[in-house]
């Protein structure tokens, strides 16, 4: 499982060539989603972390769904991520929300029936198998 921001580096693509199933973790597809999810070090845009994922082969997708200030479980979200996957492809989609409230609650799980709904949406509008978790 990687999140894929180093990507770029011939001797991290080099390691992840020798794994069995490359997992990518993919939870947002705008820059304000990712900026707050995933808090990325340094300056990274979602347009060149896509880039840097796309130069892996045979990927699984993995992507967290949540409720809250960020909320990335909204149709407008979820069709521009869904946007990104096709462009990259992946094999299939592993689609998920929170097990256990974080320390800091500032978001709240996503139900199945969403999560279910979200999965729904990747294979019709992108050929693309998904599974929910």
């Amino acid at each position: 499982l990687t999140n894929g921001t180093t990507c770029h580096r011939p001797r991290v693509r080099a390691a992840l060539a020798r794994v069995d199933k490359r997992a990518v973790k993919l939870d947002a597809g705008t820059d304000w989603i990712m900026q707050q999810m995933n808090r990325p070090a340094g300056k990274l845009c979602i347009t060149e972390l896509l880039r840097r994922i796309s130069m892996l082969p045979e990927i699984i997708v993995q992507s967290m769904f949540v409720h809250g200030p960020v909320d990335n479980t909204r149709p407008e979200h979820v069709k521009v991520w869904t946007e990104w996957l096709k462009r990259l492809a992946p094999l299939s989609v592993q689609i998920y929300s929170l097990d256990r409230m974080p320390a800091k609650s500032w978001v709240r799980e996503a139900p199945r029936d969403e999560l279910e709904s979200i999965a729904h949406y990747v294979e019709s509008n992108a050929g693309i198998p998904a599974h929910v978790h």
